[in-house]
């Protein structure tokens, strides 16, 4: 029996926790009570769904892949309340809203001039569909960088500037020289 698809959407949506591990290479196994020293250190994407999508998509799977998650307690998670897909945005990656117990965004912004109130964090919505988004998964080692171009792009277009203008820059060159393999 085929199943029939009602809702116009197709894939295979990939949730739970997302990891970006800190991996710490080190000389030897410290004893109880004894320090060891660590030689390099790295990062690395893993967690359920980012090892089923991966598998998936290098086994060629002939359906749309998506991945959820939430923002644990990591330095995007102190800046965002949560991160959810978005259903509004098509050609941007993300932007952010108001989270459910805030008021409106531009509400928010100024009572914050008047230092009235104090603010809410906002959402993080992101189109799933955005290749920058997907490039999230594929990237290993500049995950944490993309992570952030995607809150600071929101940022720039509510019209606010990045938390940290000079980290901005400085991650925004990294990923373009990446690219562009100088």
């Amino acid at each position: 029996m085929k199943n029939q698809n009602t809702n116009g959407r197709s894939g295979l949506l990939s949730g739970g926790n997302w990891i970006v591990d800190q991996v710490k290479l080190i000389d030897i196994y410290p004893q109880p009570e004894q320090l060891g020293n660590i030689r390099a250190q790295s990062q690395g994407t893993g967690g359920a769904p980012y090892n089923v999508l991966v598998d998936l998509a290098k086994s060629g799977a002939p359906f749309p892949l998506y991945g959820a998650g939430l923002v644990g307690r990591d330095a995007l998670g102190e800046r965002v309340s949560d991160v959810k897909p978005s259903q509004r945005l098509t050609s941007s990656a993300s932007c952010l809203v108001a989270s459910g117990a805030a008021r409106d965004r531009a509400l928010e912004k100024l009572l914050a001039q008047h230092d009235k109130s104090a603010t809410e964090k906002p959402i993080l919505e992101i189109n799933l569909k955005h290749p920058l988004v997907a490039a999230i998964a594929e990237a290993k080692d500049a995950a944490k960088d993309l992570s952030f171009l995607l809150l600071e792009q929101a940022q720039i277009l509510d019209g606010e500037l990045p938390e940290d203008p000079a980290a901005f820059a400085s991650r925004l060159n990294r990923l373009v020289l990446r690219g562009i393999k100088l």
